[in-house]
């Protein structure tokens, strides 16, 4: 039988070796056998070296990537198997402070540096001109946007406030006990879409972010780059009354024969003088129209000036209209227009006109007691204090409708 031998590893080896050393010693004739034999095999050793060496670092290199992309197959994996990710759960809500829509008045604290209606400024959209009063005894540099901001508040609840201010820069140096150039107003939005108040009188809250420093050459030239320089506050306003104009009926169409007389008093209201107390002797009234005179009160603390007209009057019983209202062409009796000034928590007397016929029949009332009520437009000017109040225009219409007294009829 045949035996096979498997060929040696270093057979390649030394076959590489004697080729090499053949080529190295070919000019060297005088080499002897043994000493090629020794070059042979010290030429195969380093080669065998060599190439351990290169199979080793393969091996290391093969084991490293294996195992990489065993770690990147794991993981992926597991982002295959792992459970949905839990939504978090919502953040609370922060509650709306003031001046939000809705809010009640809280926090417009009115320090010694504050805002204030500007006098003499002009007015748009029912919202007065602001300056900076600087009530301390320090000159301060005070920078904002120069915008001002509103919060409209009836019955101590915002109805509408400002959504929008613009951003610019601008800066005042506001000396010791003097106030600044007016501010820019903002327009405010109502809370419930519609274009103005309506109806009674509110109050406007004007707010201005700003940043103050005290006064100096070197804060003045370092403030000119802007915010960041100065020590933040909120400057507010005192509040300030606005009159809504009064909508539908004026003093000319208020009463009606039969129907129950509602005031309507925006701040004012009327008191009579002291024969309004006193017996009326009906039969000694010219035309059927008694004329007398009332004074319009007004409540606020804001000086008015109005172009104001005579008070009409009618007679009231239990609670129903009785006398007729007055009619200036069928009653012929004139109304005298006047530019008149009505007083913070001051009044101002005019003219009132009482007709004393009956709504049933056009015959003189009867004699008893009656509650005299008077109704008066008033086309308000602009106020004549720095806390005066404003409406959409410099002439605001509103009728003023209540009780004057109890009279009686002879």
């Amino acid at each position: 039988m045949n035996q096979h031998h498997g060929t040696s590893p270093d057979l390649p080896d030394l076959l590489e070796a004697i080729g090499a050393s053949a080529e190295e010693e070919a000019g060297f004739s005088t080499l002897s056998d043994d000493a090629m034999i020794a070059s042979v095999r010290r030429r195969a050793t380093a080669l065998r070296v060599r190439r351990a060496r290169t199979r080793s670092i393969a091996a290391v290199a093969t084991v490293a990537t294996v195992a990489a992309v065993g770690v990147g197959i794991t993981q992926y994996a597991g982002r295959l198997t792992a459970e949905p990710a839990v939504p978090a759960s919502p953040a609370p809500e922060t509650p709306a402070t003031f001046p939000a829509c809705g809010t009640s008045v809280s926090g417009a604290a009115w320090g010694d540096l504050h805002l204030a209606a500007a006098t003499g400024a002009s007015r748009s959209n029912a919202i007065p001109e602001m300056v900076i009063v600087n009530d301390t005894d320090e000159d301060l540099v005070i920078g904002s946007t120069g915008w001002v901001s509103y919060a409209l508040v009836r019955d101590g609840v915002v109805i509408g406030t400002t959504t929008q201010t613009p951003t610019p820069f601008r800066e005042d140096v506001v000396g010791a006990r003097t106030t600044s150039e007016p501010l820019s107003p903002t327009t405010p939005t109502m809370c419930d879409g519609s274009d103005a108040p309506e109806g009674e009188p509110y109050e406007v809250y004007a707010y201005l972010d700003a940043e103050t420093a005290a006064w100096s050459q070197e804060t003045w030239t370092s403030s000119q780059k802007g915010w960041g320089t100065g020590t933040p506050v909120r400057l507010w306003s005192a509040p300030v009354t606005v009159l809504s104009p009064t909508t539908g009926a004026t003093a000319g169409t208020t009463f009606a024969c039969d129907v129950a007389p509602a005031a309507v008093e925006q701040g004012f209201g009327f008191t009579g003088p002291d024969e309004l107390g006193m017996v009326v002797d009906k039969d000694d009234v010219a035309k059927g129209v008694w004329s007398t005179t009332v004074s319009i009160t007004n409540a606020s603390d804001v000086d008015y000036l109005a172009n104001v007209g005579a008070v009409r009057g009618v007679l009231v019983k239990d609670g129903r209209v009785v006398g007729k209202p007055l009619d200036l062409a069928a009653d012929d009796v004139d109304e005298q227009v006047d530019l008149v000034e009505i007083p913070s928590e001051g009044s101002a007397d005019r003219p009132a006109l009482v007709p004393v016929m009956a709504c049933a029949d056009g015959e003189r009332l009867a004699s008893g007691t009656y509650e005299l009520w008077g109704a008066v437009d008033l086309v308000l000017k602009e106020g004549q204090s720095q806390d005066a109040a404003w409406a959409p225009d410099s002439n605001v219409p509103v009728t003023v409708v209540d009780k004057i007294a109890d009279v009686v009829l002879d």
